[in-house]
């Protein structure tokens, strides 16, 4: 193979991305030039293609998170141990893990509306028949939460195609910081609504009020959401499902891939602990009871303000301090983990609900930073091209981080009968993470275009460029 004296003129770069879930509008260009665009879309379309995405991820973000307050008075109806309890919380993620790549490729054949809107309606589904599946018994709703991470894992995969068409590069930042920020902001809701409503109602009229939004939404969806020109089935758009032997070697045998695919493990592992057991945390350890804990929503809230701002901050240090890409992404990567490692542990020992939401959120706020750290590397290592592929990796990672995460939080649990030593131990592999990245972590191109067989194919080699 020889190499390309030069990049196809279609192929669009952005060296960060503002979404604090890691995906990115990098899954657009093709081997050919695109075809020449009719006329642009209007910025009303435009705007309403992105409002109707971005609700999508609150959508979806609010079904996955709402059972880690429902579990609660769940668990206390059916007499579960805290074991069932992260099996069920953890079935979810058993659906969504092999779904990434798959979510891209669907897309690509049939079209983002298709398949965000039947996705939508599947997850919907299963969030409205929860509280049957409970009833059936503990198997019935671990399938139910399996169906649901299934089409829920197809969401952001889907969107990321889906606007490509609609949005031009400049814009990217901009698109991608609106979908964060509803996928955030859906988390917020959630861990803000849920609580009254168990109060007030019942925990079945979460799943009830939950799912029957994302029936309305996927109605919307139908009737107005059109797939920009290219986005369609047809053309390039609609690529055969193919997979590269030769980029998944390069992927396997490079430090630098798998730099930020440990820290999304870490980061998830210890992210999603704190997240479906948080309003158990404050319950048990701190004594809230449950019509209280929509104080679990602040963490959130500063997220989604704050994840706007990590990716100009690394752009703002590399320019005033004169680092390196390099010296930036691992700075900003060691940084967020081990800030996360210190206050997660420091939560662990409070002992007043002000205190306690101070502390993790101080947590989740530093855990942001990521955004211009190892979250921004999978678009650095590897050609626009793949980037998309390889971060997809990277979110299946992050999946399976979920599953190992709900298994080890809960089998711990009912080794120390202690939610304080769960927590703290979650430190410590925030500092794994943060260690993985420091010491394979690089900004540098090392999937370029066209592929080419690696000439030393076993060598794993560590970034020594600091």
């Amino acid at each position: 193979h020889t190499r390309q004296a030069s990049t196809p003129p279609t192929v669009w770069r952005s060296r960060w991305s503002s979404s604090s879930f890691g995906m990115n509008l990098q899954d657009a260009p093709t081997d050919t030039p695109s075809p020449v665009v009719p006329s642009a879309p209007s910025k009303t379309d435009r705007n309403l293609m992105i409002f109707l995405c971005a609700l999508a991820c609150f959508l979806n973000y609010a079904d996955r998170i709402n059972i880690s307050v429902a579990i609660i008075p769940m668990s206390e109806e059916y007499c579960w141990t805290v074991t069932d309890q992260g099996t069920v919380l953890g079935a979810f993620f058993y659906g969504y893990l092999p779904m990434q790549i798959v979510g891209a490729e669907l897309s690509k054949r049939y079209g983002g509306k298709i398949v965000l809107g039947a996705s939508a309606l599947w997850w919907s589904f299963f969030t409205l028949v929860t509280p049957l599946a409970a009833d059936l018994g503990l198997p019935a709703l671990l399938l139910a939460r399996f169906l649901m991470g299934l089409g829920e894992g197809l969401a952001l995969p889907t969107i990321v195609h889906f606007l490509a068409a609609w949005i031009a590069p400049e814009d990217r930042a901009f698109t991608m910081a609106c979908i964060a920020t509803g996928a955030n902001l859906g988390t917020t809701f959630a861990l803000l609504v849920c609580p009254a409503i168990v109060a007030w109602a019942s925990w079945r009229v979460v799943f009830y009020a939950f799912g029957a939004a994302g029936f309305l939404w996927g109605g919307v969806w139908m009737r107005l959401a059109r797939n920009g020109e290219g986005g369609a089935g047809g053309g390039a758009a609609a690529a055969a499902f193919s997979f590269d032997v030769r980029l998944y070697k390069k992927v396997v045998t490079s430090g630098a891939c798998w730099a930020p695919m440990l820290c999304q493990f870490c980061d998830g592992f210890g992210t999603f602990g704190i997240m479906h057991w948080l309003p158990t945390f404050f319950k048990t350890e701190i004594g809230q009871p449950v019509q209280h804990l929509g104080i679990t929503f602040l963490p959130y809230l500063v997220m989604a303000l704050l994840a706007n701002v990590a990716g100009w901050l690394s752009e703002r240090v590399r320019s005033q301090a004169g680092l390196s890409l390099t010296a930036v992404r691992k700075l900003f990567s060691c940084v967020a983990l081990s800030g996360a490692a210190l206050f997660v542990v420091l939560f662990s020992r409070a002992q007043n609900k002000e205190s306690a939401i101070i502390l993790v959120t101080l947590c989740l706020a530093f855990k942001v930073l990521a955004i211009g750290g190892f979250e921004a590397t999978y678009f650095d290592v590897a050609h626009p091209k793949y980037a998309g592929t390889v971060k997809a990796l990277g979110n299946s990672f992050a999946a399976l981080s979920g599953i190992v995460s709900m298994a080890y939080t809960s089998a711990m649990y009912e080794h120390v009968k202690s939610w304080r030593l769960v927590f703290a131990s979650l430190g410590a592999v925030y500092l794994a993470g943060a260690l993985a990245f420091a010491l394979l972590g690089s900004a540098t191109e090392v999937i370029h275009f066209p592929l080419e067989p690696a000439e030393h194919p076993d060598n794993f080699v560590i970034d020594e460029s600091l």
